[in-house]
């Protein structure tokens, strides 16, 4: 994951776009309007065979991933906005089975209809 967003964060057009469309001063309007733009704008598909990760510039043209795909899209913007965040992952057990980004206080998780609730079944979480 780390790779793909070095990539994205060092493409121009993907850093324009960004800037172009989370203008927000306001850092947890930022979070909500990243949400919102993944609610909006992507359809949530698993992963059908094995785990494949898409980078936040081609998430923008095949307009479907999961949960991993939309943690990569929001934590490649925070990172070119400058915000701090980390991963947060999650499980019923203690393995974990799902992944969101955390920042200032909020859960950001594409996956979820709700903004910033984490489901009542994932009982254990660790920040990476």
């Amino acid at each position: 994951m780390r790779e793909l967003e070095r990539i994205a964060v060092n493409d121009n057009n993907f850093v324009s776009w960004v800037k172009a469309n989370f203008k927000r001063q306001c850092g947890t309007c930022l979070l909500k309007d990243i949400w919102n733009y993944i609610q909006n704008h992507f359809q949530y598909v698993e992963d059908i065979f094995d785990e494949v990760i898409i980078s936040p510039v081609q998430l923008l043209v095949i307009k479907q991933g999961d949960c991993d795909d939309f943690s990569l899209f929001t934590h490649t913007i925070l990172t070119i906005m400058g915000i701090p965040r980390k991963y947060i992952l999650l499980g019923a057990t203690k393995q974990y089975t799902h992944i969101a980004v955390y920042s200032m206080g909020i859960t950001v998780d594409g996956a979820n209809p709700n903004y910033n609730i984490i489901p009542e079944k994932y009982k254990y979480f660790d920040f990476i």
